[in-house]
């Protein structure tokens, strides 16, 4: 009896070995995935910028063509 609860201790500390292994690499994902998900919305944002930029030149260009006619 002390032989069979003593193997079943040993399994659920290698079960809790691997668990707490595989939640380790669950939060590293978790928080690559948080910081590329902040990088992302940064260029968004950044992108968004530059496109309204682009935008206003558009308008200054053609503001300046149809004024030289």
């Amino acid at each position: 009896l002390v032989a069979s609860i003593s193997a079943a201790n040993q399994a659920q500390s290698e079960g809790l070995t691997q668990l707490n292994a595989v939640v380790g690499l669950m939060d590293s994902t978790t928080q690559s995935n948080a910081a590329s998900a902040e990088e992302s919305a940064s260029a968004a944002e950044e992108l968004s910028a530059q496109a309204q930029s682009l935008r206003a030149s558009v308008v200054t260009l053609r503001t300046l063509i149809d004024g030289g006619d």
